[in-house]
């Protein structure tokens, strides 16, 4: 089944934004995306926006296209709240949360349909697919 054509990815949430998914957040806006991020902690888009004025003039100078804002990013208080729209799902739950069965991505199993998944190489390479309710593709990738 074919995966998401990441040329054409303008949307992207991020689930899960400590240190990794600030990160993510800052890279995919350097690409030109908007960002949708969810996570459980409370002070959540400061600390994002934070790492992103952080990190933005080094983006600057190791390459970032031309559009690229770093105000492209909304927060939301749910993970499918912020996952409507998108086509890319980056997901970044602690192992111990995933191996408890409490990540973020198991409220998407309502939401998202089989259409693009990738568990980072769990299937062999193979991709389960996943789609939102809107009909739109989503790209569930594990880190």
């Amino acid at each position: 089944m074919p995966m998401v054509d990441a040329d054409k990815v303008k949307r992207v949430a991020v689930l899960g934004a400590g240190t990794i998914g600030a990160s993510w957040t800052a890279g995919f806006l350097a690409q030109g995306m908007s960002v949708s991020v969810w996570d459980p902690d409370g002070d959540t888009e400061v600390r994002v926006r934070d790492v992103i004025a952080g990190v933005w003039p080094a983006l600057k100078r190791i390459g970032m296209v031309d559009d690229a804002d770093p105000d492209a990013v909304s927060f939301h208080a749910t993970p499918a709240g912020a996952c409507e729209g998108v086509e890319m799902v980056q997901e970044n739950a602690p192992e111990r949360e995933r191996e408890a069965n409490q990540c973020p991505a198991n409220e998407m199993v309502g939401f998202l349909q089989p259409l693009a998944r990738s568990n980072g190489g769990a299937n062999d390479g193979e991709a389960e697919p996943y789609k939102t309710d809107s009909h739109q593709s989503c790209q569930l990738t594990y880190v």
